[in-house]
């Protein structure tokens, strides 16, 4: 008969009968030689296609919970990728999130004093980069390139 299994050791079944070596009559177990052979057997012995997670991208942010993705593929015991369906448990995740942590942001200072009473003077303000200001960032400055 057909393997119970596809793979990792299934069983196979088959009728033993003992028969006549004149005109192939079947024969009452008692009157054949030896010790009947067994009905049962393995079968389709590899080992069952498994899932194969290949390497992440990169995270496509720097801060604010991005995204990292990969591809998963259904892997034969000899290497060979092959159809997702044959592959029976749940493949492994494709994607993640990575830079969990949040982006800085600009902290404006007050605006100086006008350079002139009139005539197209000037106001300045600084600007610094900072990370949130909670407790575990503590509006810390980071390099201006990152916000």
């Amino acid at each position: 008969g057909d393997c119970d299994k596809p793979c990792q050791f299934g069983t196979q079944t088959r009728t033993v009968e003992c028969r006549s070596s004149l005109d192939g009559s079947i024969l009452l177990d008692s009157q054949c030689y030896g010790s009947k052979p067994s009905f049962t057997g393995n079968c389709n012995t590899v080992p069952c296609p498994n899932w194969k997670a290949l390497e992440w991208s990169a995270c496509n942010s720097k801060c604010g919970g991005g995204l990292q993705t990969r591809a998963v593929q259904c892997v034969a015991y000899d290497g060979k990728v092959v159809d997702a369906s044959s592959c029976t448990n749940s493949p492994p995740a494709t994607t993640q999130i990575c830079s969990n942590a949040p982006c800085p942001h600009w902290h404006r200072g007050a605006w100086d004093e006008c350079s002139k009473l009139c005539g197209g003077g000037t106001r300045t303000r600084s600007l610094i980069c900072r990370m949130p200001h909670d407790s575990v960032y503590k509006g810390e400055r980071v390099d201006p390139t990152l916000c």
